[in-house]
C-alpha cells in the first residue's frame, strides 16, 4: 500500500539507480532504492517532525539527482546523495553512513543539520498537514 502522505511520480529504473551509484562511487541505501523504485520524484509538502525549520517539498526524480550532483560537485566528490528539497531550494542529502542531513543555504551561509540516522527514519518522521 502506498503512503498517503506522499504523491508518487515516475519511479526510478534499475539503470538510473546504477548510474547514480556509479556517479557517487558507492552503493545506494536499500531503503532509498526501494523508495525510489516506487515513488520516484514524489511530492510531499510536509515538515520533518512537524518542525517549520525542516520543510520538505519534493523528492528528486532520477534526472534531478544527476543534475544536483553536477551542480554540487562537492556532494558528488564526497559520495553524498541529494534526495529531496524544500520550497527554498535547501537540500536533504544522504551521507556515506546513510544518515540524512538538511543543508540550508539561507542568508549566504551554508549550514548542515543531521535529521535522521537513516533514510527510512526520515520517511517515518514526515508530517503532512491537511489543509
Amino acid at each position: 500500500m502506498l503512503d498517503p502522505r506522499i504523491e508518487p511520480a515516475t519511479p526510478f529504473t534499475e539503470t538510473e539507480l546504477a548510474t547514480i551509484g556509479q556517479d557517487l562511487g558507492r552503493t545506494l541505501p536499500k531503503e532509498y532504492r526501494d523508495f525510489a523504485c516506487v515513488y520516484g520524484g514524489a511530492f510531499v509538502g510536509g515538515l520533518i517532525d512537524g518542525d517549520p525549520e525542516l520543510p520538505i517539498l519534493t523528492f528528486f526524480g532520477a534526472n534531478s539527482v544527476l543534475s544536483k550532483l553536477e551542480t554540487h560537485v562537492d556532494l558528488k566528490g564526497d559520495g553524498v546523495l541529494p534526495v529531496a528539497d524544500c520550497e527554498l531550494g535547501n537540500l536533504y542529502v544522504v551521507d556515506r553512513r546513510n544518515a540524512v542531513h538538511y543543508i540550508n543555504y539561507y542568508g549566504g551561509q551554508t549550514t548542515s543539520r543531521k535529521v535522521a540516522d537513516a533514510f527510512g527514519d526520515l520517511l517515518k518522521r514526515i508530517v503532512v498537514f491537511d489543509g
